[in-house]
């Protein structure tokens, strides 16, 4: 019997609704035969637009509201999640409405990563999963085929399940790090070398040479961290202005783990009103026409 705990990032807003469905849904999934062992509900005050906003504009407000952004709040699911015996973990947004079954039929799957599919309640409305390019940057998962299981590079974590394995061989392969500002970075072991000497006493922690940032980091494992200390692992980090997601699917990457997206299953996505797949295919004719045009 496959034991799930259920991870879900919350807004300040919440759609009675939702919790309505999603419990109908979970209760389905349990006379399946599916094991839920745990719920973990965790609020995030600010929205995906805001986020980088915050963090990188407005300093003042970092220390009060660091915890609330969803890259924190999910660490602290997954630690607990780490903490317990369950063997998959599946995140769902507030936002997300997965359809009756989700659950079990993502875990039929036999996949370690896996998505369902939900979009951008914005224009262009875009599929939530992405493929990486050679700048670094992604494009969406535009054109996708219809009903099939296809890898990509990059996906949302609104129905997303993933196998306690992916997170074991994340904390097998990098090693935990503390920026002199305070705040942890992930290291992978290969990019870990030894510079001859110690570091110089009147370097200063972070400066720009030859157009790079270097930042001074002092190694810190689980044992060295007081008790107070209750930072997670940063599984998910909103670096270089992006959102939390493509950072933890870029660290899967390096560990030979990349995310597969169903299109079969689609799911409702909810900014104010439902966004459907509907809303997608209507404007992704109109963006093929105006490019054939």
């Amino acid at each position: 019997m496959p034991t799930v705990d259920i991870g879900i990032a919350c807004s300040s807003v919440q759609y009675p609704q939702w919790w309505t469905e999603l419990v109908s849904n979970l209760l389905q999934e349990q006379q399946r035969g599916i094991s839920i062992e745990h719920f973990f509900a965790v609020t995030s005050a600010l929205p995906d637009y805001s986020k980088n906003n915050t963090v990188l504009n407005r300093p003042e407000y970092e220390a009060k509201r660091r915890a609330s952004l969803t890259d924190s709040n999910r660490g602290e699911i997954i630690e607990c999640f780490l903490d317990g015996d369950s063997d998959w973990l599946w995140f769902i947004d507030d936002d997300t409405v997965p359809p009756m079954g989700a659950l079990s039929h993502l875990l039929s799957l036999g996949r370690d990563f896996v998505a369902g599919l939900y979009f951008n309640p914005s224009p262009p409305y875009n599929p939530i999963a992405y493929i990486k390019r050679q700048d670094g940057l992604y494009n969406a998962f535009y054109g996708y085929a219809p009903g099939t299981l296809s890898q990509v590079d990059s996906v949302g974590m609104g129905c997303t399940l993933i196998h306690r394995s992916v997170f074991e061989k994340i904390l097998d392969a990098y090693v935990l790090f503390q920026r002199a500002t305070g705040s942890l970075v992930a290291v992978h072991k290969d990019d870990i070398y030894d510079t001859p000497g110690e570091y110089p006493f009147d370097m200063p922690n972070q400066y720009v040479e030859h157009g790079f940032l270097h930042t001074r980091l002092l190694e810190l494992t689980k044992g060295e961290k007081d008790d107070e200390d209750n930072r997670a692992f940063p599984f998910y980090s909103m670096e270089y202005s992006r959102t939390e997601d493509h950072h933890f699917c870029e660290m899967c990457a390096r560990v030979d783990v990349r995310p597969w997206l169903d299109t079969n299953l689609t799911c409702g996505h909810i900014k104010p009103k439902e966004m459907t797949k509907d809303i997608y295919v209507e404007e992704w004719y109109k963006i093929r026409q105006e490019f054939q045009a």
